[in-house]
Formats: structure tokens, sequence, C-alpha cells
């Protein structure tokens, strides 16, 4: 009986809605640089509004994605710490997709995206 009731609890531990959402990159990302997030739904709602700290990898948000919602996330590393996006800066635009599980986004397989910084220039 012990036996059983350990496979229903095992069995219990996939992640449940709402999803977390972690990014990653190499050490060329980090280095203390401040990463700027900015995630809204597909719909324009805000969830995260430019907000930013030193790059720790990973970077997880918990229990934010909610199931059957396309995201669009900005990213910019703010390389010359001046806290704008420019040309010496890397940054994103990544459209995430619905979730059913939590999503991790590597930034080492998105290519940076300059025009993502015009987001910024508008949103500071």
């Amino acid at each position: 009986m012990r036996n059983a009731l350990l496979l229903v609890l095992v069995g219990c531990t996939s992640p449940q809605p709402p999803y977390d959402l972690t990014y990653d990159g190499a050490s060329s990302y980090a280095g203390g640089y401040d990463l700027h997030t900015h995630l809204a739904r597909a719909d324009g709602s805000v969830l995260i509004t430019n907000e930013w700290a030193p790059f720790e990898r990973p970077v997880t948000y918990g229990d934010i994605l909610d199931p059957n919602v396309t995201y669009t996330l900005l990213l910019f590393l703010d390389r010359n710490a001046d806290s704008n996006c420019t040309s010496a800066d890397s940054a994103w635009q990544i459209t995430l997709t619905p979730a059913s599980d939590d999503v991790t986004v590597d930034l080492d397989r998105i290519t940076p995206i300059p025009a993502a910084c015009d987001f910024f220039a508008l949103h500071p």
C-alpha cells in the first residue's frame, strides 16, 4: 500500500498552470550587466514593464504564464550601463506560443534583434 501511495505522489509532480518563465544564456551575456524585461500578452495586457536587474543566469519568473495565451517577451542587456537600449547593447524580441509546461528561453539560441531597442526607447 505504501508503494502505491508513493506512485500517486510522484505522478503529481508535473508543472501546473500558471507556468514558470526562465531565461538563460552564456557567460558572455552575464558580467553584471542589467537585463531589462518587458512581458505582455498578445492582447496587449502587460505583466512586466521594463523591469531590470543584473543578469544572473538563469532568471526565473515563477507562475506567470497562463496556458492558451501567446506572449511577447522583449529583453535588452545594457552592456554600457546607461539604461538606454543602443547599438552597444543586445536586444531580443521573442514570441512565446501558448505554454503547456514551464518555458525556458535560451538567449544563446536566439539572434539579437537591434530593432527591439525601439520598444525600450518608447517605454523607458
